[in-house]
């Protein structure tokens, strides 16, 4: 033996690293806090949103970055089927429309063009903390954030509210949009031809405020749902 002690080789951690390790250390729980109070933030202001103002709250996310005009068209296709919800003889519906591509998306930019990654970035945030809170029932999305969402048991099936109509099925919890006599409607048929129509669950989350008001808007939208594959 010649008296050396065999020691694991440990690569040095970078500054990032340490700057990081060390930031988690010292504010852990504040960053933690500030995490919370952001989305119970967001919670808050679309339920006082949707509560007060619209008759459904419907979220559109994907690759297609709609105009003022095509976001109205999509409001008007809605009023076939959104009932007026509080009974003031008006119907309000709200397009939340985030645009997001996908890393595959992104790399087929075409040549001259550059997609804006902070927008697309800060957007798809959004969507994560809008999927949280549960308001928009109604989804609409691109392929990519529809699995984003499906992974973590976030739909219902799809199939008990199709009613026999002949559509086109992306798994359990989605239907091609394009495929139903609603989704071929003037304004809706400007949206990518593999958009997503589902259902969000009722969110754990949002049900914590205001569990009876949460529950009533989810079934008021569950309704909408079901209208929309009645269409013939």
């Amino acid at each position: 033996m010649n008296g050396k002690t065999n020691k694991a080789i440990e690569k040095p951690k970078s500054k990032a690293g340490l700057w990081l390790e060390n930031y988690w250390y010292h504010y852990k729980w504040v960053t933690l806090l500030v995490a919370f109070l952001l989305i119970v933030g967001v919670i808050c202001t679309v339920q006082a949103v949707q509560n007060n103002s619209y008759d459904s709250y419907i979220m559109y996310a994907g690759p297609c970055q709609l105009s003022h005009k095509e976001v109205l068209d999509i409001e008007k296709d809605f009023y076939s089927v959104v009932e007026d919800k509080d009974g003031d003889g008006k119907v309000n519906i709200a397009i939340r429309e985030l645009f997001i591509m996908s890393p595959e998306e992104i790399s087929e930019v075409e040549e001259g063009y550059e997609a804006n990654y902070t927008l697309i970035s800060d957007n798809l945030k959004l969507f994560d903390q809008e999927i949280l809170s549960g308001e928009a029932t109604i989804c609409l999305l691109s392929p990519f954030l529809f699995e984003r969402v499906a992974e973590a048991d976030g739909f219902l099936p799809i199939g008990e509210y199709v009613n026999g109509a002949e559509v086109e099925y992306f798994g359990e919890y989605g239907v091609k949009l394009s495929s139903t006599v609603f989704g071929n409607m003037p304004g809706l048929s400007v949206l990518p031809d593999d958009t997503i129509l589902c259902v969000r669950r009722v969110s754990t989350i949002a049900s914590l405020f205001d569990k009876k008001q949460t529950e009533k808007n989810h079934a008021l939208n569950i309704e909408t749902v079901k209208r929309i594959f009645e269409m013939d």
